[in-house]
């Protein structure tokens, strides 16, 4: 019995072409979708305007099919289906027509798709000539320094010291630098130096070691072209710790004098003239803790970076890394978002007080500031004048790509995520 009457209700249903009206609606909303997903960037609307379309169509399903089962289109007008006389239906033709709409709204809608897969696979294709390729432009890759020192503890400083000088050299408009997880991901491999280079699209590679012993540190680095293996710089230095910003700033410089470019003169050793070695010690150990991108070792390296401030209260770098710990924080739920809120804040107006450069980073942690707040005008305001200035900073894309995945700007999110690749093509977690 309850067979035969689902039956009934099935061809009922079929009859009133509440099905066809189904498909049609959703391929219609599909199309609109797509069509604002273009027409708001290009428009300049609101970022809302995407939401409010899916939400209003979302909305309008249930009462289409409701229509489409009380009513019916008829020679006389649209009349309700239990008032119509016997043979005034004209279900049939309305039902070849739906299908007709269907068609059509299906072959606009593999269009957009077929546009919108040829568009990906465009990029694709462009980012993989980039990484098995070599750029024309210098680029280079630093491999993580391998510790010397008799201590296997102290594996973070070497690492540490690796990622400044990769931080130092990415700051150089001229030279493409591979982020950190690429670069790091050869660390420990006794690989062919010319497959690096292929694997990560780069022209040079900068690698070396560290050996750390009481207050004096040797470092020694190599510049070699990936084309053939060659190297094309060696040389070891011996200086007191108290000299390591100034040792960072001076192999970068004899990098970019063999790159033949122009670095910054002195200015990043200036910036860091007063900060104390212990304090660079906890900053280089929140690094090595940041990086794990774990629950535990998050709180850990926030630690280490507020140590490292309050050890040195000019050190603009550890304050910036304590604001990336809090946001990374919040992101994993470790904290909630009034607490990242208030951390990021502080920090924000300490740095404020200093003679920063890094006003882009800043710009980008006050737009995830607005964000928290829930205003997303003035977090897309700070957001993209962040990434217009810096489009190669890893923090600035990262804030930028959660900015953009909150807004549901598939298409700038899409952009930003293929820089990310660019910047560091092994890295899975972007």
């Amino acid at each position: 019995m309850v067979g035969l009457d689902a039956m009934k209700l099935f061809k009922e249903l079929r009859r009133r072409n509440v099905f066809k009206v189904a498909v049609s609606y959703l391929v219609l909303a599909w199309v609109l979708i797509q069509v604002t997903d273009i027409a708001v960037p290009a428009l300049h609307l609101p970022e809302w305007s995407n939401s409010l379309v899916f939400y209003f169509g979302l909305l309008g399903f249930p009462v289409a099919l409701l229509f489409a089962w009380a009513f019916e289109l008829t020679p006389s007008g649209i009349k309700r289906t239990h008032d119509l006389e016997e043979g005034e239906s004209s279900s049939q033709i309305v039902g070849r027509k739906t299908g007709l709409f269907i068609i059509s709204m299906l072959i606009i809608a593999v269009s957009l798709l077929v546009l919108e897969q040829y568009q990906l696979m465009e990029s694709k294709v462009n980012n993989l000539n980039n990484v098995s390729g070599f750029s024309i432009h210098p680029s280079i890759a630093v491999l993580p320094f391998v510790n010397m020192s008799s201590d296997p503890e102290q594996e973070y400083f070497s690492d540490g010291i690796s990622e400044e000088l990769l931080n130092l050299l990415a700051k150089i408009p001229e030279i493409e630098v591979v982020g950190r997880t690429s670069s790091f991901a050869f660390k420990g491999l006794n690989q062919d130096l010319r497959e690096i280079g292929k694997t990560l699209g780069v022209n040079h590679l900068l690698e070396g070691s560290v050996r750390k012993q009481g207050h004096t540190i040797r470092i020694t680095a190599q510049l070699i072209r990936t084309s053939d293996g060659m190297h094309i710089w060696s040389e070891s230095y011996t200086r007191e710790l108290k000299d390591i910003f100034a040792l960072q700033v001076e192999i970068a410089d004899k990098i970019t004098a063999k790159l033949r470019i122009n670095l910054l003169g002195n200015k990043q050793a200036v910036d860091k003239t007063f900060i104390s070695i212990k304090a660079h010690n906890f900053y280089l150990l929140g690094l090595n803790k940041l990086n794990k991108a774990e629950y535990k070792p998050l709180f850990e390296a926030r630690d280490c970076f507020r140590k490292a401030y309050q050890n040195s209260p000019s050190y603009i770098d550890a304050y910036l890394a304590y604001a990336l710990a809090n946001a990374r924080l919040e992101d994993f739920g470790g904290i909630d978002i009034n607490e990242a809120s208030r951390e990021i804040s502080s920090t924000l107006k300490k740095l404020a007080m200093l003679n920063t450069g890094e006003q882009s980073k800043i710009k980008a942690f006050s737009g995830l500031l607005a964000m928290y707040n829930k205003d997303m005008g003035q977090a897309k305001k700070l957001m993209e004048s962040a990434l217009e200035e810096s489009s190669k900073d890893f923090t600035i894309l990262q804030l930028v790509v959660r900015y953009y995945k909150h807004s549901y700007n598939r298409k700038k999110l899409l952009y930003v995520l293929e820089l990310l690749q660019k910047l560091d093509p092994l890295n899975l977690v972007n």
